[in-house]
């Protein structure tokens, strides 16, 4: 199968990158593994995370547009909280109209197996359909990855960071002395429930006593309105990283284990204000994330393989202590691989560290990134030209700039008054 750009990963940065690019002419295939589009807004089932501006700054025409399309809530964590079914409703109607012109092309469900080189530049990517176990290989001129968890990366060859890097590597003062590749950000695996009168309490888990042993506490505070979608620090899962191919099945399944003790927990011994214990009246709701069983199709991963990129974003450049009032935008290049030619991160995957990864997992920077990973591929097509040669002449970076804000990108964002 052939394509003029390959979007493997469907969640809000792989939706975005596609999107752009579609509004440049281009055909595109997109590939996603779980049966919603969206990822973090959808089948993760993670609330929309955004900053107390957001209908007024930092995200991009295009974003606004998908808020738009979702119906306004009064979610504790933002303004835009609603069922993920949703916002896969909004994704869907927002690619309608290519998919039906034939220039979206949507491999569903799909995982990226291997890929196959020709010096530098990626030739083609194999993704498999983990139902039927039937594999497709894309061609593309470019490549863009917008998994999780930065799976083109090993495929490719393409450098990248796991894990916590030494301090010595980029002088970040609160890094440790020593790189830790297993110090990774817990996954955790969402779920959505709502409270009725009755006896709603699932089976008790088979493994309910190690989750239980690990004493996870009851949140203050804690309230239930008309839906709650769960995305605690009780379900951060520390057993393991979900990064390597190998080992992520049984990390899954553990991190979903967990979420289902601790929801057991919820209903049989969670404190109650009237001294007494558990709340049998909640009641898992599959019907708001699409599946039987109440909890998400996908797990939230939290941290990604992270592109050796010619601009790493540091400690330096993000922390108000060390950078003082100066301001900040997102340089170029790190979006941009150091070798690898036609390929681009999409998400978490830039050229961060681990210690700034978790500026640029909420939604709409997420959605942010994917967005400007697409406008470069498709400005890099229209010019016979490599993202590396974009991000490294002040002339090309600016007319692609002119670009993004025309496509209604936010290049820096204003100054908030305190």
């Amino acid at each position: 199968m052939g394509a003029e750009v390959a979007v493997v990963g469907g969640g809000l940065g792989g939706v975005a990158a596609a999107l752009a690019l579609l509004q440049r002419g281009r055909r595109v295939v997109l590939t996603e593994e779980y049966a919603w589009l969206g990822g973090q807004l959808t089948s993760q089932a993670a609330a929309p995370d955004e900053h107390s501006w957001a209908e007024q700054l930092g995200g991009t025409a295009r974003y606004r547009n998908l808020r738009e399309k979702i119906s306004q809530g009064r979610g504790r964590v933002g303004k835009p909280c609603h069922e993920p079914r949703v916002a896969e409703a909004a994704i869907t109607e927002l690619l309608a109209p290519y998919r039906s012109s034939g220039r979206l092309t949507v491999l569903q469900p799909a995982e990226p197996v291997a890929a196959e080189m020709s010096g530098a530049a990626v030739r083609a990517v194999t993704v498999r359909n983990p139902l039927t176990e039937a594999e497709t290989e894309i061609t593309a001129g470019f490549f863009v990855d917008a998994t999780e968890a930065g799976d083109l990366l090993p495929l490719t060859g393409t450098a990248y960071a796991v894990g916590a890097e030494a301090r010595s590597e980029h002088g970040e003062p609160s890094a440790p002395e020593v790189a830790d590749p297993a110090d990774v950000q817990p996954i955790a695996w969402c779920f959505g429930f709502d409270h009725v009168d009755g006896d709603h309490t699932i089976e008790r888990p088979r493994d309910y006593d190690l989750w239980r042993s690990f004493e996870l506490p009851f949140e203050d505070g804690f309230a239930v309105g008309d839906v709650v979608l769960a995305n605690w620090p009780q379900l951060g899962y520390v057993g393991g990283s979900a990064i390597d191919f190998e080992s992520r099945p049984a990390h899954f399944a553990a991190a979903k284990a967990q979420a289902r003790a601790y929801f057991y927990w919820l209903q049989t011994e969670a404190p109650r204000p009237d001294g007494g214990h558990g709340w049998p009246g909640l009641r898992l709701r599959g019907d708001l994330v699409g599946t039987d069983d109440g909890f998400a199709q996908a797990p939230y991963i939290r941290e990604s393989r992270r592109i050796k990129a010619l601009t790493t974003i540091r400690e330096q450049d993000l922390s108000g202590k060390a950078r003082g009032d100066a301001g900040f935008a997102v340089p170029l290049g790190a979006l941009i691989p150091v070798v690898t030619q036609n390929l681009l991160p999409a998400g978490k995957n830039i050229g961060t560290t681990h210690i700034t990864s978790d500026a640029y997992r909420p939604h709409p920077v997420e959605w942010n990134i994917g967005e400007a990973a697409g406008e470069l591929a498709a400005f890099c097509l229209d010019h016979g030209l490599r993202s590396q040669q974009v991000a490294t002449d002040p002339e090309l970076i600016h007319q692609y700039q002119t670009r993004l804000a025309e496509a209604g990108v936010e290049l820096h964002r204003p100054e908030i008054a305190r």
